[in-house]
């Protein structure tokens, strides 16, 4: 009996742990900066493009028109001198994620498609899925 409770099969909480994490990107806090001038600046803690976390971007997000301010919604791999540096559809957008994930990072297929599934409800692709 006590054989068993030792042979702790741990793939649910593996999978618990990611609803969990993926849960709370989800519903990711927005956090309100009151600047100086008391005007109110959300900041996102995700690329708002991709999904990827923000303080992973090696460039520290991604620049606006002027080449030099740092883009607070996206990262250096979708952003660009304040242009987006793919054309594509949220769905364009998981799938290269996917790939990604699965190539570069030797992610399996099903967690990489699992971090991915909430990319169409960012903030890029809100109006436009």
């Amino acid at each position: 009996m006590v054989g068993r409770i030792c042979k702790v099969d741990y793939l649910p909480i593996f999978l618990f742990v990611c609803v969990i994490e993926n849960f709370m990107l989800t519903l990711q806090p927005i956090i309100i900066k009151f600047q100086n001038n008391n005007s109110m600046e959300k900041t996102y803690k995700m690329c708002q493009s991709c999904g990827m976390p923000l303080k992973k971007d090696t460039h520290g997000g991604g620049t606006e028109t002027d080449g030099v301010t740092k883009s607070n919604r996206y990262c250096s791999y979708c952003y660009e001198n304040g242009q987006f540096k793919q054309q594509c559809t949220a769905k364009e957008m998981q799938d290269f994620c996917i790939k990604m994930m699965n190539e570069k990072m030797k992610m399996p297929k099903w967690v990489a498609k699992f971090l991915c599934h909430n990319i169409p409800k960012l903030e890029r692709w809100k109006d436009n899925k």
